[in-house]
């Protein structure tokens, strides 16, 4: 789980090669991995070491890894 506030970039670095990430936006408004994710939106991400966030709105996102093999 994360919160970060607006105008905040961070990066959330897989914890093993070959995992893969299921992103969650609980609450506020963030483009990640690329794409704009609005409350209550999620986002599944694969063969990727970490996934950049920039949030647009105070926000608490979950961040679910689980292994893809």
């Amino acid at each position: 789980m994360c919160r970060p506030e607006a105008g905040d970039s961070l990066d959330y670095a897989l914890h093993y090669p070959g995992n893969g990430v299921y992103v969650f936006m609980i609450e506020g408004t963030a483009k990640i991995a690329g794409k704009q994710l609005f409350r209550r939106d999620a986002l599944g991400i694969s063969e990727a070491e970490e996934v950049h966030i920039e949030p647009n709105k105070d926000a608490f996102i979950l961040f679910l890894e689980v292994p893809m093999k």
